[in-house]
């Protein structure tokens, strides 16, 4: 009897070993962010958001196209290349701008989370200008990267989201020659600038503070489709330093996009909002820009598992009110609303859009996979 019991006890045991689950392995914490270029204020795109009626800027309709794009990710940055000054100096456009406070409500409403601060209109209106943009964007529970008030005193911004905690560097060649009319220390304490002698030890700290980095340089030449090779050396440098992934802006023309080993590199997004047509440039490579969507995983380390892009049209078109402008994801403008375009225009709608898929066709080649 006692034998036939010690049975069934290493029988039930064995039973019970069989039905114990293995731990598995968590699911992946995933993040999408996505990008957009240049955002700039010239004379004719603000006063194109003039509402006579209600004496008030509206700078939403210029950017509802998009907003779904932009609302759909966890963190959307964009480079906010002007001021908010305030109304006690005269609203401008280039060579020094000075934008009405109501973009931030577009900006806002967008779902935009990050403003990139750091690049050569920073200065347009001096520090105080610089300053005030910070605090502007703060009240509106947004984060700035690349500018600094007199209280900060760490070089990069962090960000979570859905546990992952994500870095974000930003600097700039250059503030147009604003910065020989500040002392050399209050430049660096208020901006990061590429020719600060610390820059490597700052992208250092960033890498070593966040899950992934975010490098996001004002860089390069006006114009040129094709990056410098001040601005591949650089970047080299900067994957060296820790960058997990590099998003340019400043030539307001979309640039190739390449791997330094498996970190994407985008030299340029181009612009995203602006004045400069190419009725007014000479170059249509200024009315197209893109917005780019990366989607990160996070294991025991994080990775990009995916990148995708929306190729960009800036379209003006005249109402009672007179020129407006407005920003639309080509493809979706192409087949919801063809009737709105001339046929010269779609014809330069589609061949932009080609433009941008030959230079990102390293995405094609390789995608970085865990």
């Amino acid at each position: 009897m006692r034998i036939y019991l010690a049975i069934l006890l290493l029988l039930a045991g064995c039973k019970s070993i069989e039905k114990r689950a293995e731990p598995s392995e968590p699911a992946p914490t995933k993040v999408k962010i996505v990008f957009t270029g240049d955002l700039m204020f010239h004379r004719s795109v603000y006063h194109s958001a003039w509402d006579s009626a209600t004496k008030t800027y509206d700078f939403l309709p210029m950017l509802e196209p998009i907003r779904s794009f932009v609302d759909s990710a966890d963190i959307a940055v964009a480079n906010f290349e002007t001021v908010l000054a305030g109304p006690d100096i005269p609203y401008s456009g280039y060579p020094r701008f000075n934008t009405p406070d109501p973009i931030m409500n577009a900006i806002t409403s967008c779902g935009f989370d990050i403003l990139q601060t750091a690049n050569n209109h920073c200065l347009d209106q001096g520090t105080q200008g610089l300053i005030r943009t910070i605090g502007k964007i703060h009240e509106r529970n947004l984060l700035n990267c690349g500018t600094f008030n007199d209280k900060d005193s760490l070089r990069y911004t962090t960000f979570e989201a859905n546990g992952v905690r994500l870095g974000f560097f930003a600097f700039t060649y250059g503030t147009n020659g604003m910065r020989k009319h500040i002392p050399p220390e209050t430049a660096l304490t208020h901006i990061n600038y590429i020719d600060d002698p610390n820059i490597e030890s700052h992208i250092r700290q960033a890498d070593a503070a966040c899950d992934f980095l975010i490098v996001l340089p004002h860089w390069g030449n006006e114009y040129e489709i094709r990056s410098s090779k001040e601005q591949r050396d650089l970047a080299a440098s900067m994957v060296d330093w820790g960058a997990d992934l590099i998003v340019g802006t400043h030539p307001h023309v979309v640039q190739e996009m390449a791997y330094i080993g498996t970190i994407p590199v985008f030299y340029s997004l181009g612009n995203c909002l602006s004045s400069q047509l190419e009725k007014y440039t000479d170059r249509i490579h200024t009315q197209y820009g893109v917005i780019l969507s990366v989607e990160l995983e996070k294991r025991d380390r994080t990775t990009v598992t995916g990148i995708g892009y929306v190729p960009l049209w800036m379209h003006a078109f005249h109402d009672d009110g007179g020129v407006r402008y407005e920003v639309l994801p080509i493809h979706a403008a192409l087949h919801d609303y063809p009737h709105r375009f001339d046929a010269d225009e779609k014809r330069k709608m589609r061949e932009s859009s080609e433009n941008i898929d030959r230079r990102f066709s390293s995405l094609r080649k390789m995608i970085p996979t865990r």
